[in-house]
């Protein structure tokens, strides 16, 4: 059984879009992490911390779906630059909020805006996995290997 996944992993650029689909997921867990840790430092309570975290987690899940829609009629790019735009200002919002003491709901506000503007990593790679096998039993090999990667980042970030 495992024969099969290593002579996958063989397959020219295999190995590489999965090393690349790691890394490149690896900021979703951490950023999660590191936000819960500097919000519960911050504001002095897992609750408030973890609600925010909880947003932003389910603003990332809720935008999924429509940033792959947009890449399926009009490519990567524009989601890619406006993702890699809004959501690292988002963050930094996050953070000036909190420093400047302001109210719970606009760091609620920025936390649900940088979910919602998380690059769309996942679906990129689901993508690339579609388009670069036609054969249904290397797609399904490539899915259940980037379902195992999705969790290995999650552990590793």
């Amino acid at each position: 059984m495992l024969q099969k996944y290593l002579l996958f992993l063989r397959l020219p650029d295999v190995t590489r879009l999965v090393i690349v689909a790691c890394l490149s997921r690896m900021p979703i867990g951490m950023t999660g992490l590191a936000m819960l840790m500097f919000l519960r430092e911050s504001l002095g309570s897992f609750t408030l911390a973890g609600s925010a975290v909880g947003v932003y987690f389910i603003a990332m899940a809720a935008a999924a779906p429509i940033q792959g829609r947009i890449i399926d009629r009009r490519g990567p790019r524009l989601p890619l630059v406006v993702t890699g735009t809004v959501q690292p200002l988002s963050l930094l919002a996050l953070l000036a909020t909190v420093k400047l003491g302001m109210a719970y709901q606009t760091i609620f506000a920025c936390a649900i805006l940088a979910g919602a503007f998380t690059s769309p990593v996942a679906v990129l790679t689901r993508t690339m996995w579609r388009y670069r096998f036609e054969d249904e039993s290397q797609r399904r090999l490539a899915f259940a290997i980037d379902a195992v990667m999705i969790e290995v980042t999650f552990t590793l970030g």
